[in-house]
């Protein structure tokens, strides 16, 4: 039994040492947004699609894990147990800060494009009103009037 329960902790360790590197990646790629570095942020979201690739590949070698597991807990030592469930729960709560932290960004990123968006709006009404004033100057003779003669 100790040879399973040695086997699962490794595996959700693992599982959990990926997720907390998302975690950070999405720190970081928060605050390269807020600063506008999107050369920065191209680097990072490389390094999140590397690690969400590898752990793809994890989830496909272990696809029975989840099954396996819950035939085998109440096999196990209550210690070993718990330190599989404890591991298990600080996954669960790393998942919600990266899906708290996605939702913050998308956010924030929709904002700056309806900003972008007013902003491109405006610069085209400004435009089309110096587009107008220079096709009347074009057309219209103007004339200069001497008051002091």
């Amino acid at each position: 039994m100790n040879e399973n329960k040695r086997d699962f902790l490794t595996v959700l360790k693992n599982r959990k040492e990926y997720l907390n590197c998302l975690w950070k990646l999405s720190l970081s790629q928060n605050r390269i947004i807020e600063e506008n570095n999107y050369d920065e942020l191209l680097s990072v979201l490389q390094k999140k699609q590397n690690i969400i690739r590898r752990m793809e590949e994890f989830r496909q070698r272990d696809l029975d894990l989840k099954k396996e597991w819950e035939s085998v807990k109440s096999q196990l030592e209550s210690q070993s147990k718990q330190d599989c469930e404890n591991v298990i729960e600080d996954s669960r709560r790393i998942l919600e800060e990266i899906i708290s932290s996605k939702k913050e960004s998308t956010e924030f990123l929709m904002k700056r494009r309806e900003e972008t968006q007013l902003q491109l709006k405006a610069v085209q009404q400004g435009d089309q009103a110096h587009r107008a004033y220079l096709q009347h100057e074009r057309t219209s003779r103007s004339r200069i009037i001497d008051i002091g003669q």
